[in-house]
């Protein structure tokens, strides 16, 4: 969940990074499980995208955009391993 300002700001970041003033850096889990999600796996996987994202912006010279997914599959859990809508 995100606040309406954070959308905002997030909107003309990209419009930067689409003038080619900065990168974009997108992670995070795709399908985990309630298994997995715990406070210290939350943490390591901003880490992660920390360092990324410091290294990017070491090397490249430029503001990165970090966009993270957390717990997104818990949004719409898989109930089975395809999905069709509208016959597709």
């Amino acid at each position: 969940l995100v606040f309406a300002g954070e959308v905002d700001s997030l909107t003309k970041q990209l419009a930067d990074v689409s003038r080619g003033n900065g990168f974009v850096l997108f992670g995070g889990d795709c399908a985990e499980s309630f298994d997995e999600f715990s406070t210290d796996h939350v943490r390591d996987t901003l880490r992660v995208i920390l360092q990324m994202a410091l290294v990017m912006t070491y090397g490249g010279s430029q503001p990165v955009v970090k966009i993270g997914r957390m717990a997104g599959q818990f949004a719409k859990p898989r109930s089975s391993p395809m999905e069709t809508i509208d016959g597709v």
